[in-house]
């Protein structure tokens, strides 16, 4: 192992070295000396061994060998039974894989949804209590006390109307069954399918109300308010302070601006309602210029409260199977781990090989060959 290469570039030395042999090769034997160039005369057989026995390397770079060889591959899981914190760990870190199945193909929306309307204060105010309308009718015959152009002559059926709104917006409202896929989406679909429901049932009173006429609570004489005939149309209103009088006491209310029910003074200016307590309303969503017929639209509701109790919605689901992917890629450090051990374990085959080829070497040159005597003559 320490001998040097200096031998094999000296013919003589090549010729010496086959005296060694057991069968001499002769001149019939063509040594050639090495290339001088790929190895110097001083380098020792175990210098040329750690190389491999390789004088140089021939790079052949190909892209579709590399990736053939370093492609990431992609696995499957499938889970039998997941608890809702493993899922929700899952869904953290395979959202894009994660396959999850119901057992159940349709789930009720009422074992995880909840959903509750907030109405606007108007609706639980005094002015739509029993007692405010039984008080302003008990003031007895309002109507012979003030002109048809006054609110207060039509005061008692215009509130006994707002209470009636506010009724039929709850019992509207709480009789919708709407259930969709999302939250957001049920919510929407909510609120404008119960309103146009509610408007076309609104509609229907007013028009049911003008064809009325031989009722007495439905009669109204040919009046105007400014330029609008009631004999012509049944919308006409005019203000009466800041409160609103017209043709029918539901037109009235449904023209009268939100402010008037947040001041005192502009339901009772002159103090004929000595009953009248009003407690301040709270702040509402609605501009305070809006009137009752622009709060109704929206069915006198503030806003929506929704509950959704997702575990109960995973309960319900009760799992079917599960599954997810996950790509499995060759970071740099398992790559150069790799070389590490590719490039020592070929070091290690590779003297171990010379080794065994030593040994053979010299035990064959130390094999001792017998002479045959020679006899004298």
């Amino acid at each position: 192992m320490k001998s040097t290469l200096e031998c094999y570039y000296n013919l003589s030395c090549m010729i010496e070295l086959d005296r060694h042999f057991d069968l001499s090769l002769g001149s019939s034997f063509n040594f050639s000396n090495l290339n001088e160039i790929l190895n110097p005369p001083n380098e020792t057989i175990e210098t040329i061994i750690n190389k491999l026995m390789v004088d140089s390397w021939i790079s052949n770079i190909s892209f579709s060998s590399y990736y053939n060889t370093c492609s990431p591959s992609s696995s499957t899981v499938q889970i039998i039974k997941l608890s809702l914190s493993k899922y929700k760990d899952l869904l953290k870190d395979h959202s894009y894989s994660l396959q999850y199945s119901c057992s159940h193909i349709s789930i009720p929306y009422e074992t995880f949804l909840s959903i509750e309307p907030h109405f606007h204060d108007l609706c639980s105010s005094l002015f739509i209590s029993d007692e405010w309308i039984h008080y302003i009718y008990g003031e007895g015959h309002l109507s012979h006390r003030f002109s048809f152009d006054d609110y207060r002559y039509s005061a008692p059926e215009q509130f006994l109307s707002l209470s009636s709104l506010c009724k039929l917006s709850q019992e509207k409202l709480l009789s919708e069954n709407l259930l969709i896929e999302q939250i957001e989406i049920i919510l929407n679909r909510l609120q404008s399918t119960t309103s146009k429901s509610f408007l076309n049932i609104l509609n229907l009173i007013r028009e049911t109300i003008v064809h009325l006429s031989a009722d007495s609570t439905s009669y109204t004489a040919s009046v105007s308010y400014g330029e609008c005939n009631c004999g012509l149309s049944f919308k006409c209103t005019q203000s009466s302070g800041d409160m609103m009088s017209g043709c029918y006491p539901l037109e009235s209310i449904l023209q009268t601006k939100l402010y008037c029910f947040y001041d005192q003074n502009c339901i009772d200016s002159n103090g004929n309602f000595t009953s009248l307590n009003m407690s301040t309303l709270k702040k509402s969503q609605f501009n305070l210029n809006s009137t009752i017929e622009l709060i109704l639209n929206n069915l006198m509701i503030e806003k929506y409260k929704s509950s959704l109790l997702y575990e109960n919605y995973f309960k319900q689901c009760q799992q079917l199977s599960c599954s997810y992917s996950y790509i499995k890629t060759h970071d740099v450090t398992q790559t150069i781990i790799s070389l590490i051990f590719l490039y020592g374990g070929l070091v290690i085959i590779t003297r171990c090989l010379a080794i065994i080829f030593v040994k053979i070497y010299q035990s064959e040159k130390n094999r001792i060959n017998p002479e045959a005597p020679q006899q004298n003559i």
